[in-house]
């Protein structure tokens, strides 16, 4: 049995897994995409009788279960000045690092094709709606008009990332936290020059971070309206923050597990809230979610239920 971990540098949660693996006397290999090409060599073979993947020393042939996280972008060489080449090889490496993952007939945790079609909000949305679960009322567009519209029936709103939620700077990484919109026709006008994600901002007493693991619940509190700089993004303070393991219902607990599924995942990181009347709410689902951290802080044990999975 060998497991193997594709690396992430904005994934925290790896080294943790392999102290997990390494305590369990489990074989694992890891791979860390951002060395390829230039540091890494890799090859695959295609005929009619086989398909062999090497990725250095390593034959994938030999792998049976496969944690992924996400993977960098390619490196490429000092060398290559010219921005277009450049831009070719990190394109031509990320297919082959795809190709390589699509022709791997194991377990994954999770599928890549997966994690990417669900990583869209707007689909989580509305599967979730399906599931009968509550949603925020949400908006997204490029219309100032409708934005102005959304804001009058609701007069409280949060704007939000529909994707990208880091931004790289000059060897720095900034995160964009979600934030109240006033009434701002400057702001609502500046709508036009890109879409943007906006939901009714729900009054809420306590924040769920829901991790699923096949048909395994784990839930945690996050106490993050005992502070004033958590309130709107818990993020913001999450250093002293209050989290302990939560009892989610059985009934809202079937329903991440249905939602999971439906999106083709094994694990996701759910991140739902709970109004002054004890509503659920769920807002979003990271396939790639941290869970080290919270296990750490919490006590629940996220990481032997996914050692348990990848090695069933």
């Amino acid at each position: 049995m060998t497991v193997l971990l594709i690396d992430s540098p904005n994934y925290g949660s790896l080294d943790y897994l392999i102290e997990g693996l390494e305590n369990e006397g489990i074989d694992y290999q890891r791979i860390d995409t951002c060395k390829f090409p230039i540091a890494s060599n890799s090859s695959l073979y295609i005929n009619k009788n086989e398909v062999m993947i090497k990725y250095n020393n390593l034959n994938l042939k030999n792998i049976n279960s496969v944690f992924f996280q996400g993977f960098g972008s390619p490196k490429v060489s000092e060398i290559i000045t010219n921005e277009i080449v450049q831009n070719y090889i990190k394109s031509e490496s990320e297919e082959y690092i795809l190709s390589l993952f699509n022709l791997m007939n194991v377990y994954w945790i999770n599928n890549p094709n997966s994690s990417l079609l669900a990583e869209n909000k707007p689909r989580q949305l509305r599967i979730a709606t399906e599931l009968e679960m509550n949603i925020p009322n949400s908006l997204l567009t490029n219309d100032p008009q409708e934005v102005r519209k959304f804001y009058d029936k609701h007069k409280m709103m949060i704007i939000k990332p529909l994707k990208i939620n880091l931004i790289h700077e000059e060897n720095e990484k900034k995160v964009m936290f979600t934030r109240l919109i006033s009434d701002d026709e400057t702001a609502f006008e500046n709508v036009r020059y890109s879409p943007c994600f906006f939901q009714e901002y729900i009054n809420k007493s306590l924040e769920l971070r829901v991790f699923v693991i096949h048909d395994k619940v784990f839930s945690v509190a996050i106490y993050s309206q005992e502070t004033e700089m958590s309130k709107i993004d818990w993020r913001r303070a999450s250093v002293n923050l209050k989290i302990e393991e939560y009892h989610l219902r059985e009934d809202i607990a079937e329903k991440c597990i249905q939602l999971t599924k439906k999106l083709g995942l094994e694990y996701g990181a759910i991140d739902m809230i709970i109004d002054k009347d004890e509503n659920h709410y769920f807002l979003e689902i990271n396939p790639t979610g941290e869970w080290a951290w919270f296990e750490i802080k919490s006590g629940v044990k996220i990481r032997k239920a996914l050692i348990n999975r990848l090695t069933k």
